[in-house]
């Protein structure tokens, strides 16, 4: 959490094979039009890694303020909405606006980015190709259709007209993937979980991952850490946050020196307070909103375990963190997770994200007995895997090599 730029502006990949770019693209990036905390983070993420690989970056959204060296903000006008309609209402402006902009900059882009929610703007990527403008579909997760399971779950009429936006968004996703020209996913595990073996033939794996290590270290000794279990992430019904709540009393139950420290912000922030408080858990459990990033490794770096209970990811960045600072993190086995986390080697997995198994798995791994071993090698791990050139140099192959680099 907080701010990327800062993180990343000192990090210069010194690689031969980025020097010697002969032609560095310039890149249009549409990411979703609302965009959270957390996904500002995960734009200048990308940002840092793209900036070294090309001519110029135009960012065409709304509400972003941040600023980089060869990168220019196109600003796009939107309003959040309640109503299905007023929001399908509201769709239909920002496509208008994108169309117009697209237009008026057919000549300026060579690729064109649909990044994090971007990837619903169909029309506009259909229009982009009709202009010549090579569009590449970046996949951060599993898309749309996980992210309707918990809702179904939950049932009720509140639920509905999110229900049917998720629909409608699922379906232009899917029209985004067959006309995209380049496919990114973060891992080849992720193409049969998102069933996109159809497109392999333009699928391109890169992710955006990269850690800090001179920020991210390790602390202390994970077995002198006092029982404090964190979560980091929005607070949205794919990300499993309710069921972690479910499964506080069943730890505490067992186990009376728990703690359980929630980070982050979202629309279930309201819901899991008053869960919180009804059932007499405020000692517990303590929720405490958007963090800046500065002050995430702190709070790494002094929790015993980092529970990531989604029912949808792609790689999640504070499980990245989490290992290099020596925290163990359990997870669900959803998206890219497997491929980072080794049940009992370098991390811990559990079936599913159901009260019943996180309470069952949280309590087994405080007691594990080989935490220090499943740390170091976590922190190994993460090291190899996770070093900015690296990712730079991965994704210099994605998007430089069409244009002859």
């Amino acid at each position: 959490m907080g701010d990327a730029k800062g993180r990343t502006e000192t990090l210069e990949p010194s690689s031969r094979r980025i020097r010697e770019l002969k032609h560095r693209p310039v890149i249009g990036i549409i990411p979703h039009m609302f965009l959270e905390k957390v996904s500002v983070l995960r734009v200048d993420e990308l940002l840092a890694l793209l900036s070294p690989l090309t001519k110029t970056i135009f960012l065409i959204t709304d509400g972003y303020d941040g600023a980089r060296l060869g990168v220019r903000n196109v600003p796009i006008k939107a309003t959040k909405r309640a109503s299905f309609l007023s929001k399908a209402v509201e769709q239909g402006f920002i496509h208008l606006q994108l169309l117009r902009v697209l237009f008026t900059m057919r000549n300026e882009i060579d690729e064109l980015l649909f990044f994090l929610g971007g990837i619903e703007f169909a029309i506009p990527l259909i229009f982009a190709k009709c202009l010549n403008i090579k569009c590449f579909v970046v996949l951060t997760g599993l898309g749309n259709v996980k992210r309707i399971q918990p809702l179904k779950e939950r049932g009720g009429t509140p639920e509905l007209g999110e229900l049917a936006r998720l629909r409608v968004a699922t379906l232009l996703e899917r029209v985004s993937f067959y006309f995209s020209d380049k496919l990114i996913v973060l891992d080849e595990s992720l193409i049969d979980q998102a069933d996109l073996r159809k497109y392999r033939d333009k699928i391109a794996l890169a992710h955006r991952h990269f850690v800090d290590f001179n920020e991210f270290q390790m602390k202390d000794d994970v077995d002198e850490r006092a029982n404090v279990v964190t979560y980091v992430g929005r607070l949205h019904e794919e990300k499993g946050v309710l069921n972690l709540a479910q499964a506080v009393p069943k730890v505490v139950g067992q186990r009376h020196d728990v703690r359980f420290v929630i980070i982050g912000e979202g629309q279930l922030e309201g819901e899991l307070r008053r869960y919180v408080m009804a059932h007499g858990l405020s000692q517990n459990v303590s929720l405490t909103g958007w963090i800046p990033h500065g002050e995430l490794r702190e709070y790494l770096a002094n929790s015993k375990l980092l529970v990531l209970p989604s029912y949808t990811e792609g790689l999640p960045h504070a499980m990245l963190e989490a290992m290099a600072c020596g925290t163990p993190v359990l997870a669900t086995p959803v998206g890219a997770v497997p491929q980072v986390l080794h049940d009992k080697e370098t991390g811990f997995l559990v079936d599913d994200n159901s009260p019943d198994c996180l309470a069952e798995g949280i309590v087994a791994a405080l007691a594990y007995p080989h935490l220090r071993r499943l740390v170091g090698n976590a922190r190994t791990f993460v090291e190899r895997e996770f070093q900015y050139e690296s990712v730079v140099n991965m994704w210099r192959d994605v998007i430089c090599s069409s244009e002859g680099a």
